[in-house]
């Protein structure tokens, strides 16, 4: 390709033209015993040269590309493990959508299925399709977090209706029906000492008898 030649033994110019084959020296050297070139991997492969291409060809030692062409390149022994595990240019069916998807894309999809089933987050033990989980921990979860309507603190919802019989700011009425609308749990005893018309009150003259 540099258009000069020489010979390698004298070092003197040679005339391309007059270069030709020898079939009788490439016979014995293709006619020559060797070992897989992988020998010392592990092949076990002895033959003749012109044997040699053929058996690369299935070698599992030898290095091959992806078929994939996903820029990897592995034994051909590895390649099964690579295509099925691997590979991110491989095609992966999510078992739970059916849908199709490179290696990269389903590492991503996985553990995002909304068709899968999972547990509820808050370990009520309800189980359901991923996509179902937000209705379900909006409204029907009874481990679901929900502030009181009155107090604004927070609780689990199934312990909300127990808060209540106690909650400062429960509205209730008067305890002396004094006609006085609902109030706060808390305010009740000031109603009945300061406000409450119905409320019993000791004569200011009892020291003195009455």
């Amino acid at each position: 390709s540099e258009g000069v030649f020489k010979c390698p033994e004298d070092q003197l110019p040679l005339d391309y033209a007059k270069i030709y084959p020898d079939p009788e020296l490439e016979a014995q050297v293709l006619g020559l015993a060797i070992r897989c070139i992988h020998s010392e991997e592990g092949c076990r492969w002895s033959g003749l040269i012109k044997h040699l291409q053929a058996h690369l060809g299935t070698c599992g030692f030898n290095v091959v590309p992806c078929p994939n062409r996903c820029s990897a390149k592995l034994s051909r022994r590895d390649l099964p493990e690579h295509l099925q595990h691997g590979c991110p240019k491989r095609r992966v069916k999510c078992e739970f959508c059916a849908s199709d998807f490179t290696g990269e894309a389903f590492e991503g999809h996985q553990g995002a299925c909304p068709q899968e089933s999972v547990y509820c987050e808050n370990k009520c033990g309800a189980r359901m399709m991923r996509r179902l989980l937000p209705q379900h921990a909006l409204a029907e979860c009874p481990k679901r977090t929900q502030p009181c309507a009155y107090c604004a603190k927070e609780f689990v919802f199934d312990t909300i209706q127990n808060h209540q019989y106690q909650c400062p700011r429960y509205p209730v009425p008067c305890p002396n029906q004094c006609g006085t609308p609902s109030m706060a749990r808390e305010d009740v005893a000031a109603h009945l000492k300061e406000s409450c018309g119905s409320a019993l009150l000791l004569c200011p003259f009892k020291d003195a008898g009455c």
